[in-house]
């Protein structure tokens, strides 16, 4: 039985202006982490959306002891 060569589908290109999602999902980011990749995505020209926890940070967060 002869199958079908799949080539897989690649989104557009992104554009000057284009929304683009930031998430973190190893947990949340660091502000100085988080204000750094803001600023180089406004940059390229995009315009970052924050999701989930990325801005759930405190000091507590972290824990050193593993």
């Amino acid at each position: 039985m002869h199958t079908p060569h799949h080539v897989p589908s690649r989104p557009p290109p992104l554009r000057t202006g284009d929304r683009v999602a930031v998430i973190s999902p190893s947990g949340p980011l660091l502000p100085e982490h988080t204000a750094l990749g803001l600023e180089t995505l406004e940059s390229w020209g995009l315009e970052p959306v924050l999701m989930g926890t990325c801005l759930l940070y405190t000091s507590d967060a972290a824990d050193d002891s593993l």
